[in-house]
């Protein structure tokens, strides 16, 4: 991931609540961006996502979704949750469930399967 040097806006997602039920011990879940995206795990400042991440657990994050969509894919079956708070964007909260969820560009809204 590299710095940002985006717009002045932006539209930050925060997921603050996320869930995971019935996955592979311990699952893997794949993040990553169509367009330009950051993201920050944790309380880290977000970063422009070039690379897929693999993760073993769904941590709190923030993602930067002015200008792409994140999207995250749980392998080896079961279900995540996740639910989030928007600033600078259409929604002030998204929510979504599935085995493959995006969160689209400008926080208009979580896609899922």
């Amino acid at each position: 991931m590299k710095q940002s040097d985006g717009p002045s806006w932006h539209t930050i997602v925060k997921i603050m609540r996320v869930g995971l039920a019935n996955t592979a011990n311990p699952p893997t879940i794949l993040v990553y961006a169509t367009g330009r995206a950051l993201v920050g795990i944790g309380s880290d400042t977000p970063t422009e996502l070039e690379d897929t991440l693999r993760l073993s657990s769904l941590p709190a994050m923030t993602l930067d979704v002015t200008d792409g969509d994140v999207h995250f894919k749980l392998l080896g079956g079961g279900t995540m949750r996740i639910d989030a708070d928007v600033t600078g964007g259409r929604a002030l909260r998204l929510s979504g469930e599935g085995t493959s969820l995006t969160v689209l560009r400008r926080g208009i809204g979580i896609r899922g399967d």
